[in-house]
Protein backbone atom coordinates (compact mmCIF):
# COMPACT_ATOMS: atom_id res chain seq x y z
CA UNK A 1 0.00 0.00 0.00
CA UNK A 2 0.87 3.64 -0.49
CA UNK A 3 0.07 7.29 0.22
CA UNK A 4 -1.73 9.37 -1.88
CA UNK A 5 -2.52 13.39 -0.80
CA UNK A 6 -5.75 14.41 -1.83
CA UNK A 7 -6.06 18.12 -2.13
CA UNK A 8 -9.24 20.02 -1.85
CA UNK A 9 -9.77 24.23 -2.04
CA UNK A 10 -12.02 26.09 0.16
CA UNK A 11 -11.36 29.18 -0.12
CA UNK A 12 -9.43 32.09 -1.41
CA UNK A 13 -8.29 34.99 0.30
CA UNK A 14 -9.17 38.41 -0.47
CA UNK A 15 -5.61 40.32 0.85
CA UNK A 16 -2.66 39.53 -1.33
CA UNK A 17 0.35 38.83 0.68
CA UNK A 18 4.06 38.16 -0.99
CA UNK A 19 4.76 34.49 -0.98
CA UNK A 20 8.10 33.85 1.29
CA UNK A 21 9.09 31.14 -1.47
CA UNK A 22 8.43 33.01 -5.26
CA UNK A 23 8.23 36.34 -3.42
CA UNK A 24 4.66 36.83 -5.99
CA UNK A 25 1.93 39.21 -4.31
CA UNK A 26 -0.72 36.54 -4.51
CA UNK A 27 -3.91 35.56 -2.81
CA UNK A 28 -3.42 32.50 -0.86
CA UNK A 29 -5.62 29.81 -1.12
CA UNK A 30 -7.02 27.95 1.76
CA UNK A 31 -6.38 24.27 1.61
CA UNK A 32 -7.57 20.94 3.31
CA UNK A 33 -5.16 17.74 2.19
CA UNK A 34 -5.90 14.14 2.78
CA UNK A 35 -3.48 11.59 3.06
CA UNK A 36 -4.92 8.13 2.21
CA UNK A 37 -3.48 4.46 2.21
CA UNK A 38 -3.96 3.43 -1.11
CA UNK A 39 -4.42 0.08 -2.85
CA UNK A 40 -5.58 0.81 -6.33
CA UNK A 41 -8.23 2.56 -4.62
CA UNK A 42 -8.19 4.69 -1.57
CA UNK A 43 -8.88 2.61 1.48
CA UNK A 44 -8.50 4.40 4.67
CA UNK A 45 -7.32 8.51 5.57
CA UNK A 46 -4.55 8.80 7.43
CA UNK A 47 -4.10 12.12 8.16
CA UNK A 48 -5.99 15.74 7.48
CA UNK A 49 -4.13 19.19 7.25
CA UNK A 50 -5.09 22.56 6.78
CA UNK A 51 -2.77 24.59 4.81
CA UNK A 52 -2.35 28.46 3.37
CA UNK A 53 -1.37 27.42 -0.14
CA UNK A 54 0.83 29.96 -2.99
CA UNK A 55 -1.36 29.29 -5.96
CA UNK A 56 1.94 30.65 -8.25
CA UNK A 57 4.36 27.85 -6.63
CA UNK A 58 2.25 25.57 -4.50
CA UNK A 59 4.22 26.86 -1.30
CA UNK A 60 2.06 25.57 1.75
CA UNK A 61 1.72 27.14 5.36
CA UNK A 62 0.09 24.76 8.03
CA UNK A 63 -2.34 25.61 9.52
CA UNK A 64 -4.96 23.95 12.39
CA UNK A 65 -8.61 23.83 11.96
CA UNK A 66 -9.61 26.70 13.93
CA UNK A 67 -7.23 29.20 11.82
CA UNK A 68 -8.23 27.86 8.88
CA UNK A 69 -12.11 28.31 9.82
CA UNK A 70 -11.03 31.77 10.97
CA UNK A 71 -9.96 32.66 7.41
CA UNK A 72 -12.79 30.91 5.62
CA UNK A 73 -14.90 33.20 7.97
CA UNK A 74 -13.40 36.46 6.57
CA UNK A 75 -13.48 34.88 3.03
CA UNK A 76 -17.34 34.63 3.71
CA UNK A 77 -17.95 38.28 5.23
CA UNK A 78 -15.88 39.99 2.29
CA UNK A 79 -18.22 37.87 -0.45
CA UNK A 80 -21.27 39.09 1.13
CA UNK A 81 -19.60 42.35 1.39
CA UNK A 82 -18.83 42.24 -2.12
CA UNK A 83 -21.92 40.92 -3.20
CA UNK A 84 -23.95 43.37 -1.22
CA UNK A 85 -22.08 46.70 -2.39
CA UNK A 86 -22.68 45.33 -6.19
CA UNK A 87 -26.70 45.62 -5.89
Amino acid sequence: MENKEFVKLLGIIYDTKTCDKCHEEVRYQVIIARTWKTLFIPIFPVSKEYYLSCPKCDYRILIDKAQARKYLDTVAKEKKNHNHKER
